[in-house]
């Protein structure tokens, strides 16, 4: 074969491999593209088979078989490289054998031709048509197959595909080596992911409501515990799924390991785990949130059962303490009678208003103390909540009990001064009594001892007329003498002991006062240590004042507008909330019927009514009732009207006899003598001319100085005693 048809030979034989090589690696891009395509047709079934709700499940099983997609892939590189580098090593093969082939003929001699030697020397193939010796010849062709199979050019074709190849292959195997770690991570976000999504969800639900009861706050109501209850439902929701994230989470990071993709300890799994557990410590804070719900709800609810009415009542009790204040002292008793005026009986009933008020805000503290110990449950795991927080709102409930018990006591306490204030202006009343009637004795005292004088003076003039009329017409002028000596002496003796006993009665009846003023002294002193030091005796003059003063919701009331009215212009329902008068009108210490058994009433009269009301009138029989401009009456057949003029008379003669009222039942001792013939002789005062009738005038008088400084005193000093116990 000559040199053209050996090179075109070389050639066509360099094609035919180079296009077997082409077909092999074209061969392993088919089967790369085929399982591209069959991943995606793989995705679809995957998407219609998975029938978890866990998006994450879908997603990571679609990595999983991207990963064993990109394995394949990298099998198939892999695979190619094999088949490039065995390829090469056939072509380093067949060079050696060439080479050795080579040697071997070119150390025979004579056996091969000039021209062949020239073309074994140049790796060219020889021509072998000639050679009659079979191994020289089965040697040549031997050697022309490993000069053929050894082409330079399929050498160069080898190589650049077996660097293709192993280049294809590094690349295939750090994808899939990167890929494999890669979505194990992605795996690991897809379930971060999810839960990321239905946190969000559930925090946005909470913002919402939240907002909810922001707005509700804001327009200005209270806070509802209700709110409490959206709050640790919401909550709860969120952790649920948190703790379902932490639990997925472990799991695909435990499936990770188990694959030995992550290994433990490396930068991967370092990551994973802190994620874990940074999802952990959420669901922690979590529990906190709840809780911290919880303990708030509780501070809600105990304002809703306790404190919100506690606070409303102490504003009342400051609206009703302002205008209790307005009233002074001079106000509240009348200074002479020491009679309770309207205003003090306004000031009883609010005191009271305000004690009632106080004692219900100590009984709640009293429930409120038992609840918190019914939420403590000593502890247990009942408790709603931990000893601290038990110690805390025990100790600010006692604290306010406390101050509870002091306002109720200063209550009490301003009660009882107004009771003992009233006491002692009755007391100073009855003194200044007792001192109008000591000078009235005074009085007497001197008038006796001018009439005494008189009577004197008459009786040395009526002696002188019975001595001349004694001798007149008398024969026995000695024996007449005698007679009108012993009558006059006994005259004189009689007076001596009618002024004896005018003058001891007089040192009776004054020490008689003085005794009294000193006893009642001593009885108030008595009387105010026990109702200060006795319990009891407080509790029973508190409530004999307050069912004294006789005021119901509509008295009060009435007291409170004419108070704002004249002080600040004002009425008590720009003063008082409609809550405010409910409150009070359903009080324990104020009667609000307008039936006759819960109606003021005037028994004892008064001069002043002090406030527009609905009163009972003529309860212990006929009144009189005196009014400005009059009003019109609806009266029956059998009624009496008593005209203006005799109503005045009637008043001042009624005020004059209570000042001089007497007592029948004391009778002054009857002075009475005897004549010579033992016949009784009238009063002497009779017979003797004085100023004034001195049986009529001057011993009436003195009986009612003794009823008033004895009897009627006593009388009303054991009154008053009932009364304030």
């Amino acid at each position: 074969m000559d040199r053209v048809s050996r090179t075109e030979y070389q050639v066509t034989s360099a094609k035919r491999h180079l296009s077997i090589a082409n077909k092999n690696v074209k061969t392993q891009q088919t089967n790369l593209t085929n399982a591209k395509k069959n991943l995606t047709a793989t995705q679809r079934a995957i998407l219609s088979k998975q029938k978890s709700k866990k998006t994450f499940v879908v997603q990571n099983a679609l990595l999983d078989y991207q990963t064993s997609a990109s394995k394949q892939e990298n099998a198939y590189r892999q695979s190619a490289l094999k088949a490039a580098k065995k390829n090469m090593q056939t072509y380093k093969n067949n060079v050696a054998n060439r080479d050795k082939s080579k040697k071997a003929l070119l150390a025979t001699k004579g056996k091969i031709t000039s021209a062949q030697r020239n073309a074994i020397k140049k790796n060219q193939k020889v021509n072998t048509s000639n050679v009659k010796d079979p191994k020289l010849k089965k040697q040549l062709e031997a050697y022309n197959k490993y000069v053929t199979a050894s082409n330079p050019d399929k050498g160069r074709i080898l190589s650049n595909a077996l660097s293709t190849a192993q280049s294809n292959a590094d690349q295939a195997q750090a994808e899939y080596a990167a890929m494999r770690v890669t979505n194990e991570q992605e795996k690991f976000k897809n379930v971060q992911n999810y839960y990321s999504g239905w946190n969000d969800r559930y925090s946005n639900y909470t913002e919402q409501h939240q907002k909810k009861y922001e707005k509700s706050e804001a327009h200005g109501n209270y806070t509802n515990s209700k709110k409490y209850d959206t709050q640790i439902n919401d909550l709860q929701k969120q952790r649920k799924y948190k703790q379902n994230e932490v639990t997925d989470l472990q799991k695909q990071l435990n499936a990770s390991v188990k694959s030995g993709i992550i290994k433990k300890g490396s930068e991967e799994w370092l990551e994973m785990t802190n994620q874990i557990l940074e999802a952990q410590n959420a669901v922690s804070d979590f529990d906190t949130q709840i809780e911290q719900a919880k303990q708030d709800k509780i501070t809600t609810v105990y304002e809703e059962m306790f404190d919100r009415a506690i606070e409303k009542a102490n504003r009342l009790k400051e609206k009703i303490g302002s205008i209790n204040d307005l009233i002074t002292e001079d106000m509240m008793i009348d200074k002479d009678t020491g009679n309770l005026t309207e205003m003090g009986a306004l000031s009883i009933t609010m005191n009271s208003q305000q004690l009632d008020t106080e004692l219900n805000n100590l009984q709640t503290y009293v429930k409120k103390r038992q609840q918190i110990m019914d939420d403590f449950a000593n502890g247990s795991s009942k408790s709603k909540y931990g000893e601290k927080t038990y110690d805390e709102l025990m100790s600010e409930n006692d604290s306010a009990m406390q101050e509870s018990l002091k306002n109720v006591n200063n209550y009490r306490q301003s009660i009882i001064s107004i009771v003992t204030n009233q006491a002692k202006a009755v007391q100073d009343a009855m003194f200044k009594e007792i001192d109008a009637r000591k000078k009235a004795l005074k009085k007497k005292k001197e008038y006796y001892d001018y009439d005494k004088t008189i009577k004197k003076k008459t009786d040395e003039i009526e002696l002188i007329k019975q001595q001349i009329r004694g001798l007149e017409g008398l024969t026995d002028a000695e024996s007449k003498a005698q007679k009108a000596r012993l009558e006059a002496s006994l005259k004189d003796k009689q007076d001596d002991l009618d002024d004896t006993v005018r003058d001891h009665v007089y040192d009776i009846t004054v020490n008689g006062l003085d005794d009294l003023e000193t006893q009642l002294s001593e009885d108030f002193e008595k009387w105010s240590n026990q109702l200060s030091s006795d319990l009891a005796k407080m509790s029973d003059a508190i409530s004999d004042a307050i069912s004294g003063a006789g005021e119901n919701y509509s008295d009060m009331m009435a007291g409170i507008n004419y108070i704002l009215n004249n002080i600040g212009g004002i009425s008590s329902g720009q003063y008082f909330t409609n809550q405010d008068k409910s409150n009070m009108k359903n009080s324990n210490s104020l009667d609000t019927g307008y039936n006759p058994g819960h109606l003021k009433g005037y028994a004892k009269g008064t001069k002043h009514v002090g406030s527009n009301r609905i009163a009972m009138t003529n309860e212990n029989g006929r009144e009189i009732i005196v009014t400005k401009d009059g009003w019109i009456t609806p009266l029956e057949a059998s009624d009496m009207v008593i005209p203006n003029d005799i109503t005045e008379t009637l008043i001042d003669m009624a005020e004059r006899q209570q000042n001089y009222a007497m007592n029948g039942n004391f009778k002054m001792p009857e002075l009475k003598v005897k004549d010579a013939s033992g016949n009784s002789v009238n009063n002497v005062y009779n017979t003797f001319t004085v100023q004034g009738d001195l049986t009529r005038d001057t011993l009436p008088e003195l009986n009612k100085i003794l009823d008033l400084a004895s009897s009627k005193t006593q009388n009303d000093i054991r009154k008053n005693k009932r009364r304030f116990g």
